[in-house]
């Protein structure tokens, strides 16, 4: 990349060698470093257009070179909207669908509004419907309600239904009631655990949907010192006048 830079000769040269139909040298390597060199110049759009010269480049070798350019530092880091553009022209399978979840997240941490008003304007696609999923795991800690939305809108019906059961235990973690609400409107019988104590389970209990508690440990460990029988107890007239 670096020889590149310096000399317009030796850029050429590497392209023609990256291009060769059969050539010893590492072509993933040059053309990663020409990449490198073409966003210097040029921006994201200077990569998506190189991308596109590239000849004879399999699915699984553009996204290794896609891979290659997020590994360094760069200022079009925060370029969101042209990050999706570059994965969405040329990233392809499972990759795609990983690189247009995480920017839109990305995006979402750092401008909500923004990433939420552009999203708005997307036409159904399965595309969109990957965005969605990243933007509204990114929101649903300062919009619960606006994030289930999102969730909604996903077009696809089996990525629609994951989707709203990865949303429900992300939810969990800002708002346990609502969590549990959407859980049990999308039919879903509601349990909690784990880290459940005297001091924390009545809220928990507390929570209209909350079909079963599974609290083992804390109680064993309380039994050591007070007996099993009256932990339970404990326990269970902490739960019951809970609800």
């Amino acid at each position: 990349r670096a020889a590149a830079a310096r000399d317009p000769q030796v850029k050429a040269f590497l392209w023609q060698k990256a291009n060769a139909p059969r050539t010893k040298w590492n072509r993933l390597m040059i053309l990663g470093g020409l990449i490198q060199n073409a966003e210097i110049e040029g921006g994201l759009p200077a990569i998506s257009t190189l991308l596109t010269r590239i000849e004879n480049l399999s699915d699984d070798q553009r996204n290794k070179l896609l891979k290659k350019r997020w590994t360094y530092p760069s200022p079009s880091t925060t370029d969101f909207l042209g990050m999706l553009e570059l994965f969405r022209e040329h990233a392809t399978g499972d990759y795609r669908k990983e690189t247009l979840r995480s920017s839109m997240s990305v995006w979402a941490r750092s401008d909500p509004n923004a990433a939420g008003r552009w999203l708005a304007k997307q036409s159904p696609s399965d595309d969109r419907d990957e965005m969605i999923a990243g933007y509204a795991k990114q929101v649903v800690e300062i919009d619960p309600d606006g994030a289930a939305a999102w969730v909604a809108r996903i077009s696809n019906e089996e990525v629609r239904a994951a989707q709203r059961f990865a949303f429900s235990t992300l939810r969990l973690v800002v708002e346990p009631g609502g969590a549990a609400a959407l859980a049990a409107k999308n039919g879903i019988e509601v349990h909690a655990g784990h880290g459940l104590t005297f001091g924390g389970v009545v809220p928990i209990a507390a929570i209209p949907q909350l079909a079963e508690l599974n609290i083992g440990h804390f109680l064993i460990g309380e039994a050591i010192f007070e007996g099993l029988a009256p932990v339970v107890r404990r326990m269970r007239d902490l739960m019951d006048a809970a609800r």
